[in-house]
């Protein structure tokens, strides 16, 4: 990893890189901005300068134009390795976080409803592709839908995280942690029947359960690729352009079908909400508000409650 970099850091650099892989972390997307930043301090203009925080704000000042949730992305990078050469020099420069944007998003996910859910899944059997292709992609979605992982966790899914004996999935490392996610008995059914049909007899346990023919795995690109053809084919997404629901909203599907779920059973959310967000493989609460969002059935149902309790409250003793 030393003769990837080429900066006067490299070493520190790679030090850094070997401590984050000690830790189990697969850390691969910041590896990008280290080698970018590296680049940029090795380059003729760059490399006589040993002033780290003149060399951040110089290299950060590069693309003024960046969303400054990539800004933030960057700084956050920059941060944890600076924080790790003070490991070494009580003295090293690390960038206060004040130098990351504050970040703000009126972003609301698309939430299908179970009528498009279901269109979607219809539409996976006019993909042309191998019958087998299609199938695997129709089990893709009802899997995501039902249990709400990414999709990158889904396609590293080997056989041996598969136990169909207690109906579960063991996905990680994901997010740094592993977990095991249930699911029901009708998707116990649909994932029996792949295996039995479309996998091959002998499959070996490291191999991937949604993949080729010889076990080899999908790519997250790809099958978002295709997803996003199928949304445009049931017209949820315009022809053109980035707007419209995404992949990931499936998650949020999920999540929001689930809380309207225990709402409409009078259950108690606060006390649900801790459940949810282990399911879903968030450290904490913070993580799954985010996918809970008010929609029309959910304030409806909403409403209904609260008249029913105010019913029973002016009810003549």
């Amino acid at each position: 990893m030393t003769s990837v970099f080429k900066s006067r850091w490299r070493g520190e650099l790679a030090a850094f890189i070997r401590f984050k892989a000690a830790l189990g972390q697969p850390y691969v997307r910041p590896i990008h901005t280290l080698l970018s930043f590296d680049r940029f301090a090795a380059s003729p203009r760059s490399r006589n300068c040993s002033d780290m925080a003149t060399l951040v704000r110089q290299w950060l000042a590069q693309r003024p134009n960046r969303k400054p949730i990539t800004a933030g992305n960057y700084v956050g990078v920059l941060r944890q390795f600076c924080l790790f050469r003070r490991r070494y020099d009580p003295r090293a420069f690390v960038p206060d976080r004040w130098w990351a944007p504050k970040t703000t998003s009126d972003f609301l996910p698309y939430i299908f409803s179970t009528e498009q859910i279901r269109r979607i899944i219809a539409e996976t059997s006019r993909i042309r592709v191998s019958a087998r292709a299609r199938r695997c992609h129709r089990l893709l979605v009802v899997l995501l839908y039902c249990t709400g992982l990414r999709v990158g966790e889904a396609l590293r899914i080997r056989r041996h995280d598969l136990d169909l004996h207690r109906n579960c999935f063991r996905i990680g490392p994901s997010k740094g942690r592993i977990r095991w996610v249930p699911f029901h008995a009708d998707l116990a059914r649909e994932l029996r029947r792949w295996l039995k049909d479309d996998c091959p007899a002998n499959m070996p346990l490291d191999a991937f359960v949604f993949g080729g023919v010889d076990g080899s795995r999908l790519h997250v690109k790809n099958i978002s690729h295709v997803l996003r053809g199928i949304f445009r084919r049931c017209g949820f997404k315009p022809a053109g352009g980035r707007v419209g629901p995404r992949c990931h909203d499936l998650r949020h599907t999920m999540a929001v079908h689930r809380l309207q779920h225990w709402y409409r059973e009078g259950r108690n959310l606060n006390a649900m909400l801790p459940w949810l967000s282990a399911y879903l493989g968030h450290r904490n609460l913070l993580g799954t508000e985010r996918y809970l969002h008010a929609t029309p059935e959910l304030l409806a149902a909403a409403s209904q409650r609260l008249q029913d309790q105010l019913k029973i409250a002016s009810a003549p003793l």
